[in-house]
C-alpha cells in the first residue's frame, strides 16, 4: 500500500518536472521572440529618431567651420621629454654629485632660502628643479613654467647615473640649448666627452596635438592597444574629462582630454573657447641622435585613428546602444565589446568619417621641427648655430646670471 502510494507520488513528480520544463522552455522562446521583436522595432524607430535624444550624444559645432577645417589649425607641441645619461667612470660620477651639491648652494645662499633644495626621489639620491629664464618656486608644482628637473646618482646602480626631465611646456630651441648648459655644469669637466647624441638616451616623449573642437565631437581608437578607459569631470555634472587608450607602461598610449578644462583646473591661461588635446605619449628608448627617424619613419602614428563623432551619429544602421558606449566609454570600448565580425563591419562603415590628422604633412612636418630643436641639448663649438647670436645671449645670460 505504501509502497504503491510512493510509485503514484514519484510519477507525479516527474510529470511536474517536464511539465515545468516545457513552460520555461515556452516562456524562453517568447521571451527571445519579444526582445527580437523590440530590437526590430527599436531599429525601425532609430532611423526617425534625432540624434540629439541619445544619451550622451553630441550637439552641433558652435563654429562655422567643419571639423575637416579644424586641422588646418592644429598645433604640435613637445610636452614631455625625458632623458638619460650613462657614465661608468666613478671621478666623473663623484665630480657630477660635488657640481648639483654646489648648485644647490648657490641658489640657496644667493635667493636667501629657508629650505632644503637639493632632495632624495624614489630612485635617485638627489634631485633638484633648476630655473632657466625665468625665477621659479622651489616648493610648488611649476605648471607651464620652463625648468630642467635633474636627478644624479641612483640607488640602483644598473640605471643609468643621471636623469633629466622636461614636463608641462613645450621647449624653445634656446631652452635646449640652455638645459644643455646646465647638464655641462653637472658634468663638469669631461663633458664634451659624455654629452653626445649618441650617449644620450630617449625614454619618453609625449607629443601633444591641439586643435579647436570640443572633445565630445570626436572619437579616437589606437590599433593593437588591448586596454582603455576614460575620466568623468565630476564638476561638470559628469561630463567626459578624459579618455585613454593603451597601457601606461607600453611603447605607444594616446590621452585625449579637454584642454581648456585642463588649464582652469591648474590655473594656465588659454585663448580658446574649446580645444581638444591628442596627447601621443611615446617611450622610444633610442639616443637623441635617431630621434626623430626611430618616431616619425617607425609608423607609431599611422596607428592612431581620429572620427569625426557627428558622422558617426549621422549613420542609420548604427545601433543606439553602440553610439551610447561611443559617447560614453571611447571608441576603443565601444569595439572591445563587440565581436570579432561586429567590429571589422563597424571599422569599415566608420572610414567614411575618419579625420586627416594621421598621417598629415602638416601634423608630421610640425612634429618633426619640434623634434630637432632637442638637437640644441648638445649644441657644441664645432657646430654652426654655436656662434648664432641666440646662442651667444644664452651663454652671456648664463655666465652673469649663474657665476
Amino acid at each position: 500500500m505504501n509502497k504503491s502510494k510512493h510509485t503514484q507520488k514519484k510519477n507525479r513528480s516527474k510529470i511536474n518536472s517536464k511539465t515545468s520544463k516545457k513552460t520555461k522552455k515556452f516562456a524562453d522562446n517568447k521571451t527571445k521572440k519579444h526582445f527580437k521583436n523590440k530590437l526590430a522595432a527599436t531599429e525601425t524607430k532609430k532611423k526617425g529618431e534625432s540624434k540629439s535624444l541619445q544619451p550622451g550624444a553630441s550637439t552641433a559645432l558652435p563654429f562655422s567651420n567643419s571639423i575637416n577645417s579644424a586641422v588646418n589649425q592644429v598645433s604640435v607641441e613637445l610636452d614631455k621629454f625625458v632623458g638619460v645619461i650613462h657614465c661608468s667612470y666613478e671621478l666623473v660620477k663623484e665630480e657630477c654629485i660635488q657640481n648639483i651639491k654646489h648648485i644647490a648652494n648657490f641658489f640657496k645662499k644667493d635667493q636667501d632660502l629657508n629650505i632644503e633644495l637639493l632632495r632624495r626621489s624614489k630612485s635617485y639620491q638627489y634631485s633638484i628643479k633648476l630655473p632657466l629664464f625665468q625665477s621659479i618656486s622651489w616648493n610648488r608644482p611649476l605648471h607651464g613654467l620652463p625648468h630642467l628637473y635633474i636627478e644624479v646618482s641612483p640607488f640602483n646602480e644598473s640605471r643609468p647615473f643621471i636623469r633629466f626631465e622636461l614636463k608641462g611646456f613645450s621647449p624653445t630651441k634656446r631652452e635646449f640649448y640652455a638645459i644643455g648648459l646646465w647638464l655641462r655644469k653637472i658634468i663638469g669637466s669631461q663633458a664634451e666627452r659624455i654629452l653626445l647624441a649618441n650617449n644620450i638616451k630617449i625614454t619618453a616623449v609625449d607629443i601633444a596635438i591641439d586643435f579647436p573642437i570640443d572633445i565630445t565631437q570626436i572619437a579616437v581608437n589606437l590599433k593593437h592597444a588591448h586596454r582603455s578607459g576614460v575620466y568623468l569631470d565630476i564638476e561638470s555634472s559628469g561630463r567626459v574629462g578624459t579618455f585613454y587608450i593603451g597601457k601606461k607602461k607600453s611603447k605607444l598610449r594616446v590621452v585625449i582630454y579637454d584642454r581648456v578644462a585642463n588649464c582652469k583646473a591648474k590655473k594656465l591661461p588659454h585663448s580658446r573657447e574649446m580645444e581638444t588635446r591628442v596627447e601621443i605619449q611615446l617611450k622610444p628608448n633610442c639616443s637623441l641622435e635617431k630621434l626623430n627617424s626611430e618616431l616619425l619613419d617607425g609608423r607609431f602614428l599611422e596607428r592612431i585613428e581620429v572620427y569625426d563623432l557627428n558622422e558617426i551619429h549621422a549613420l542609420d544602421y548604427i545601433h543606439p546602444h553602440t553610439l551610447c558606449v561611443i559617447n560614453m566609454l571611447g571608441l576603443k570600448a565601444a569595439f572591445q565589446s563587440l565581436p570579432k565580425d561586429e567590429r571589422r563591419r563597424y571599422r569599415k562603415t566608420f572610414e567614411s568619417c575618419r579625420i586627416d590628422i594621421f598621417p598629415n604633412d602638416n601634423v608630421l612636418s610640425e612634429t618633426n621641427k619640434r623634434l630637432k630643436k632637442a638637437k640644441a641639448l648638445v649644441l657644441g663649438p664645432d657646430e654652426k648655430d654655436y656662434n648664432h647670436d641666440a646662442a651667444k645671449e644664452v651663454r652671456k645670460y648664463f655666465k652673469d646670471k649663474y657665476k
